[in-house]
């Protein structure tokens, strides 16, 4: 009488299968977190609502006196940094830079040159009309050390229609 069952090599090609598959399933698991926390760090609600208390202090103190043109602002060949007129809360928000732009979506190479990569990134995936104006603000995060115990800066950027 044979009794049917598994054998050595088979027990062992069983286990390899399941450890590649399972291996390979934890790979692109890996790549989707850390890609979902790079980009955590544009558009967080935190940033969207001081972008929003930054919008609003803008229209208020700035525009609203005369003491800068938006015309200026947007239309400007380099980016314009906003940052001088809401100094008030340069500290306690931790703003890097601001800027308002204008069509967005036709900006060139040679407009486009002025920011940094991460900023370039950050404004081609935006999904505006062309004659809208976006108010663009640039947070430095708080600070992590790297691999070499190096102190890292994280940047967060969030945007709001100027409206």
């Amino acid at each position: 009488m044979k009794k049917k069952g598994f054998v050595l090599m088979e027990t062992v090609t069983v286990v390899l299968v399941i450890s590649v598959a399972l291996l390979a399933i934890f790979s692109s698991y890996n790549k989707i977190l850390n890609k979902l926390r790079a980009e955590n760090k544009y558009d967080t609600t935190d940033y969207i609502y001081r972008t929003h208390f930054v919008r609003k202090l803008l229209k208020e103190k700035s525009f609203s006196n005369g003491t800068y043109s938006f015309k200026d602002a947007a239309s400007t060949t380099k980016p314009t940094d906003l940052l001088n007129y809401v100094s008030s809360i340069k500290d306690v928000f931790n703003i890097k830079k601001i800027y308002l732009l204008k069509n967005v979506n036709s900006l060139t190479k040679e407009k486009l040159k002025n920011f940094d990569g991460y900023m370039i990134d950050y404004i081609r995936k935006l999904d505006v009309n062309d004659n809208d104006v976006i108010l663009v603000v640039e947070y430095k995060g708080p600070t992590i050390k790297d691999k070499m115990s190096n102190d890292i800066s994280e940047t967060f950027i969030a945007s709001l229609k100027w409206e």
